[in-house]
Order: structure tokens, then sequence, then C-alpha cells
């Protein structure tokens, strides 16, 4: 069977754990060889990276993805496609929350009053194709609404979860994971050692 190399560009961490997750649980038939690109093993050992962690480490990286395409399939190989991850929260958020005084394009926010899920998604899309410096076909996007939090846990606590949707809050979703035991500084931990399995949300 032949192998699917697959490139992750995400805000943190616990993303790139819960996206190797997903894919494989989508396509148990296939072999998927993984390669996180940013962060990259080395930035989430030392949690240290010049872009920055979040969803500003992965604008810069896309600014210059190009760059970071060429080095990462230089050592692994050329990828079969690219996945780019941010939360949906990003659609609320001005590019001076990054520190960015002259954005690629000044296209956040860009929520709408009345947005849904669907369209707030979509909108976000645009604006992180937006960020790419270049025109690429292997693109897959990663938005998770609100946050990848929500999905982290359908998969973990399906039961507990059941009241939780998609549109629920943030801060909601944060203070559940707490009260079932999974504080935020220790997800990724409990993640790494969950086998295989994901019921993939959310209403």
């Amino acid at each position: 069977m032949s192998e699917c190399r697959v490139g992750i560009i995400a805000e943190g961490t616990t993303d790139v754990s819960v996206i190797k997750g997903i894919v494989k649980t989508i396509f148990p038939d296939k072999v998927f060889v993984f390669n996180s690109i940013s962060p990259t093993p080395e930035e989430i050992e030392t949690q240290q990276k010049d872009e920055g962690f979040g969803w500003g480490g992965v604008y810069r990286v896309c600014r210059r993805l190009k760059d970071k395409l060429e080095l990462a399939e230089a050592i692994s190989g050329e990828f079969d496609c690219v996945i780019i991850h941010i939360d949906a929260d990003v659609a609320y958020k001005k590019y001076s929350d990054i520190g960015e005084s002259n954005p690629s394009k000044d296209d956040l926010p860009c929520v709408k009053v009345n947005d849904t899920v669907e369209s707030l998604c979509s909108s976000l899309e645009s604006v992180l194709l937006n960020w790419l410096d270049n025109d690429y076909s292997k693109i897959v996007t990663c938005i998770p609404y609100i946050c990848t939090e929500t999905w982290v846990g359908c998969w973990m606590y399906c039961q507990q979860w059941s009241d939780i949707e998609e549109c629920t809050d943030e801060q909601t979703i944060y203070e559940l994971l707490y009260r079932l035991g999974m504080p935020k500084k220790e997800k990724d931990n409990r993640l790494m050692n969950i086998p295989g399995h994901i019921s993939l949300p959310v209403r």
C-alpha cells in the first residue's frame, strides 16, 4: 500500500495531534506519513518558535510558505497535501492583535451579523487562502468552530458532550474540559495517549 504524505501547519501542538487523529479515522485504509511543517517537532519540544504560536504564527508561515515547503519537502519528500489549521475565532480578530501593522490584506475581522457557522468559516477560509504567498493546489483548510477543543471534547467525552454544539462559546468549552479533568495545560499529553478513535462532531 502506498503512503500518503501529509504536511501540517497549525496553531499549536494539540491541533497537530487532533488533525492526525481525524485524518487517520476518516481514511482508515490509507497509510499516512505526517510531517509537522509548523510547529516543527523541535519547536514543539522547546516551545520556541520564530513566527510564534497561535494564528499569528500560521499567518507568518503562510506568508513565506514557498520557503517552508521547499525545506520540508527536501527533507521528507513531496507532500500529497498540506493541511493548514486556524480556529474559527480568528474571524473576530484584528491583525493588530498579532502585531501586524501592515498585513498582506486588511480583511479581518471577517464576521458578519447573523453569520452561520458555515458562512463564517467560509469567509475565514478565504482570508486564510489570501495569506498564501503563491497558488497551491494541494492545500486543505482545517477550521474548527470555534476552537479545536470542541472536537477534542467530542473525541474524549462523547456522552458528556451531548449538549455541546459547534456554536457553543469557547469559554464554556474550556470550563467543561476543566470539570472533566482536562486542564488546558494537560490536554495535549492526554491526547497523545488516546487510541486512534474520534467521534466526529458536532451538530
